[in-house]
């Protein structure tokens, strides 16, 4: 059950207001806080929110416009 609001957790923290904190994002994903969003994400992949947006730029927004 991790998996899915992993998965969902990285669209909506790729996908999110540049301005939005991360506190407004862990809600919007569903987590119960901020700090349980950064935890599980970090485990998950490695990289905290802002390292994996740091890190990781999409390569395509192809499928964002769909």
């Amino acid at each position: 059950e991790i998996m899915p609001s992993l998965v969902g957790s990285e669209m909506c923290i790729r996908d999110r207001n540049p301005g939005s904190p991360f506190a407004q994002v862990a809600y919007e994903c569903g987590f119960s806080d901020q700090s349980h969003m950064i935890k599980e994400f970090k485990l998950f992949s490695g990289y905290t929110p802002a390292e994996y947006l740091s890190v990781c730029a999409p390569v395509s927004d192809y499928f964002s416009t769909l």
